[in-house]
């Protein structure tokens, strides 16, 4: 939870929310490396799959952090719709198991959707007030 309030809120009250969350994008893809040593974890099996499975990860996180602060912070800094949106990511993947192929194109269409939205909201990325 100190990463979507306490780190998300320092980050932005020096940036932009894009910038905001490509630093926190590389900050978490960071944070999620040392997982890919445990033996059975998610990020673990998708490197024994291949290297470009374990990328495809770390660029994913990207679009997917847009997301997540852009809907922060159009609730209202409301932390859990950052929680719900995390665990639900998490959870079908985990449910689902899809191919790792399959893991790419969510990737490009996650992509595809953040773009959308900052093209439709590039305001409320790119302006280094914080409004709703």
């Amino acid at each position: 939870m100190a990463w979507h309030s306490y780190g998300t809120d320092s980050l932005r009250s020096k940036f932009n929310l894009f910038n905001t969350s490509l630093i926190f994008g590389a900050l978490w893809g960071i944070w999620h490396m040392p997982l890919s040593t445990i033996r059975d974890y998610y990020q673990s099996n998708l490197v024994n799959d291949g290297w470009i499975y374990g990328l495809n990860f770390l660029i994913s996180i990207i679009p997917f952090v847009l997301l997540m602060n852009w809907l922060y912070y159009k609730t209202g800094r409301n932390i859990i719709v950052a929680i719900v949106f995390h665990i639900t990511a998490g959870l079908f993947n985990e449910l689902f198991a899809p191919h790792p192929d399959t893991k790419i194109i969510q990737t490009i269409l996650l992509c595809i959707l953040a773009t959308v939205v900052i093209i439709k909201d590039k305001k409320f990325f790119f302006d280094k007030t914080i409004s709703n």
